[in-house]
């Protein structure tokens, strides 16, 4: 097999390719014709993708995980893209044992760490498992989607957010090790997303909110509803509305959905975002309000009967 089959073929498999592995399946002289003409590129020493591939966060994250060490696993926001939770970085690391020593090119960042964390084979690429990669990744990624992984990964089942809190205890060094265990405290009292967590963290703290259940699940006339902060005692529900609720579907939805629940009895108090971070005194007022003229017996004579 000449040339032409070897660039086709590599065209077809977009990752890293070992010299070795080329030589095995093509003659030497194939390979040299083919990086001569352009058509495949050195990624690192000794590793060749197809040049239209060469760029590529697949190529450089399969490359790197190869060339750099034989327990070097994908960490930090590359680990975070390669399950899927964010987009590929324009710099890929890798977590290398103490010691590490390699020259690297400016889109590959070494980071050493006495004891690479657990890994695991992510469709072809050795990456730290993914408590490991939101801890190590937080501080990678831009202020405003930091947090975004870390919810949807609670949501889909990825991790439990229990095993979230292990990575910041056990990591030498960790920028904003605060804030992302503040994050990890939020999601394990329930919040799934930013919106819930300013209000759960910010907004409504204290007493006078213990007795609200976060993302509490419920089920009435065959649909299935999850309430943001829900009271039991009163009957009370408290939604954290971002953006996308002031969107014509999604405030018709909300009607619909208040409409329903009022009907058996829950009422229900929104907030939006700009509610929340700009006046959130006023959100606890109304709030603590709501709950007091609720707990009125006079106002829910006919509670028992809805």
């Amino acid at each position: 097999m000449g040339h032409r089959d070897l660039v086709e073929t590599l065209r077809r498999e977009p990752r890293s390719h070992d010299v070795h592995e080329l030589y095995r399946r093509w003659s030497r002289s194939a390979v040299r014709s083919a990086v001569r003409a352009g058509h495949v590129t050195t990624v690192l020493p000794g590793l060749y993708s197809a040049t239209e591939h060469a760029e590529s966060f697949a190529v450089r994250a399969h490359a790197s995980t190869t060339w750099a060490h034989p327990a070097a696993a994908l960490v930090g926001a590359a680990a975070i893209a390669q399950w899927g939770l964010t987009d590929p970085p324009e710099v890929v690391t890798v977590a290398v044992p103490w010691g590490t020593q390699r020259e690297c090119p400016r889109w590959l960042r070494l980071r050493r760490i006495e004891h690479v964390p657990p890994s695991i084979v992510v469709n072809d690429i050795r990456t730290v498992d993914l408590s490991w990669a939101l801890a190590t990744g937080y501080a990678e990624m831009d202020a405003r989607s930091r947090e975004a992984p870390v919810y949807l990964a609670v949501q889909q089942g990825l991790v439990d957010a229990t095993e979230l809190a292990a990575p910041p205890t056990l990591l030498a060094r960790m920028r904003h090790r605060r804030d992302f265990l503040r994050l990890v405290a939020a999601v394990r009292a329930g919040s799934e997303s930013h919106l819930e967590t300013v209000g759960l963290r910010d907004v409504f703290t204290g007493g006078d909110f213990a007795t609200f259940v976060r993302q509490h699940r419920l089920r009435v006339d065959g649909q299935a509803f999850r309430l943001d902060m829900y009271d039991p005692v009163t009957r009370t529900a408290v939604e954290l509305d971002g953006a996308a609720h002031a969107e014509p579907v999604h405030r018709a939805r909300d009607i619909a959905r208040d409409a329903v629940l009022l009907a058996h009895g829950i009422a229900t108090v929104r907030f939006s975002y700009r509610d929340l971070t700009a006046r959130a005194s006023w959100c606890r007022s109304i709030v603590r309000r709501v709950l007091a003229a609720r707990r009125d017996p006079q106002l829910h004579a006919g509670r028992s009967a809805a």
